[in-house]
């Protein structure tokens, strides 16, 4: 859920900045904001990685041990 949000609020910068909503003085603001939402969107895909890796690794170690008590 959370990572979507910030997906549709990195659409939401892009769309607006091809239609040229934002004036020239905005730009920065606007620069800033798409850069921090970015940032957001890799730490939790960066996370969501960690997890998937850890849950593999349990897995192998829970079919290793079954494995090795037979």
């Amino acid at each position: 859920m959370e990572e979507n949000y910030f997906i549709n609020i990195l659409q939401l910068i892009d769309v607006s900045t091809e239609r040229g909503a934002f004036k020239g003085v905005e730009i920065e603001g606007v620069a800033m904001l798409r850069k921090q939402t970015m940032e957001q969107i890799k730490k939790i895909a960066e996370e969501s990685k960690k997890e998937e890796s850890n849950k593999e690794e349990t897995q192998l170690e829970s079919v290793t041990k079954k494995v090795g008590e037979k």
